[in-house]
C-alpha cells in the first residue's frame, strides 16, 4: 500500500472516530457551558484568522502576488511556503502566519475541553494533528530556507 493512501486512511479514520465522540455525546444538557464560552471563544477564532490571514496577506504582498479577497489567499498557503523569499517582510507574515495557525487550535482545544464533556475529547485528537501539521511545514519551510542560504 503506497503511503498517501495510508496516510488519508488514517486521516478519514481520524475524522470519523472524531465525529463519532461528538455524535455520541448529548449536547442538550451543555447549552448552558457551549453559551458561557461562546463569547470568548467566538472573539479567539476571528483573532487567530485575522492574524492567519495577515500573515498570508503579508507573505504574498512581500512576493508581488495581487489579491483581492484575502480570504481566498488560504488556498495559496502552499506555492507561498513552497516559494520562500528573503525579505523581512515575508519572514514577518510567515510568523504571523504561524502564531495565528497555533493559536486558532489552541483556541479550539480549550473551547472542547471547557464546554463539551470528556467523552467527545477525541475532537481533540483533530487540533493535535492541526497543530502537528502547523509546526511540520513550518520547520519544512525554515530548513528549505536555510538550505538556500547554505546554513544547514
Amino acid at each position: 500500500m503506497q503511503t498517501k493512501t495510508i496516510k488519508r486512511a488514517l486521516l478519514w479514520a481520524l475524522v470519523i472516530f472524531s465525529i463519532a465522540s461528538l455524535v455520541f455525546t448529548p449536547l442538550g444538557p451543555l447549552k448552558d457551558d457551549i453559551i458561557q464560552v461562546l463569547p470568548w471563544f467566538g472573539v479567539g477564532v476571528v483573532a487567530t484568522e485575522v492574524l492567519f490571514i495577515g500573515g498570508l496577506a503579508m507573505m504574498a504582498a512581500s512576493m508581488g502576488v495581487k489579491f483581492r479577497n484575502p480570504l481566498r489567499l488560504r488556498r495559496e498557503l502552499k506555492s507561498l511556503l513552497a516559494a520562500t523569499t528573503t525579505t523581512k517582510m515575508f519572514w514577518f507574515g510567515f510568523w504571523i502566519n504561524a502564531a495565528g495557525a497555533v493559536a486558532s487550535s489552541i483556541v479550539l482545544g480549550a473551547g472542547i475541553l471547557m464546554a463539551l464533556p470528556p467523552s467527545s475529547w477525541g475532537v481533540l485528537s483533530l487540533v493535535v494533528v492541526d497543530i502537528t501539521a502547523t509546526v511540520v511545514i513550518r520547520g519544512w519551510v525554515v530548513r528549505a530556507h536555510a538550505r538556500e542560504r547554505g546554513l544547514s
